[in-house]
Formats: structure tokens, sequence, C-alpha cells
């Protein structure tokens, strides 16, 4: 098998995994967040608003399952794309 298309059959796979890191990542450091208390002032009235964050079930499965869909349309579906097209035509794009 050429090195060039077994590159290619592993590059989806690559960017799920690097797809769903980047999600693991993004949940880890979200969950710093839930120390902080962030407020803002309404200087009509001279109220505060403050709110904070917090890290859910629902939230991190979310982010998942968000980072699996985005790995899945950036590695996925341009390789079917790339394998569709004619090597020399491909080469002439670039």
């Amino acid at each position: 098998m050429d090195k060039s298309k077994k590159k290619s059959e592993n590059e989806p796979k690559n960017k799920i995994i690097l797809f769903s890191a980047i999600g693991i990542i993004i949940i880890f450091f979200a969950s710093f967040l839930q120390v902080v208390s962030f407020s803002t002032t309404n200087f009509g009235s001279f109220s505060e608003l403050a709110f904070g964050f917090t890290l859910k079930t629902e939230t991190i499965v979310s982010t998942i399952i968000f980072s699996l869909i985005m790995g899945f349309v950036g590695g996925f579906l341009p390789a079917i794309r790339a394998s569709r097209l004619k090597i020399v035509n491909a080469l002439r794009g670039l």
C-alpha cells in the first residue's frame, strides 16, 4: 500500500482523536471557572448582578459530543472528498 494513501486513511481518525482531546482540555480549563464569580453593574440603577459558572454533567457530555462531531466534519468529510478527486487534478489545485 502506498504511504500517502495509508496516511490519508488515518487522517479522519487522527482528527477525531485530536478534537476529542481538545474537548477534554476545554472541560478541564472550564472546571476552574467554578471558583470564580463574575459581576456587572447597572449604572442606571446602581444595582449589581453577580453570576457564577457550574459545570454539570450535561455540559461535559455536550462538549465531548460537539468535539467528536467537529472532528468528524473536520477529518472524515474532507477525506471522502479528497478520495474522489483524481490525483492529477488535486495536484493542479495546489
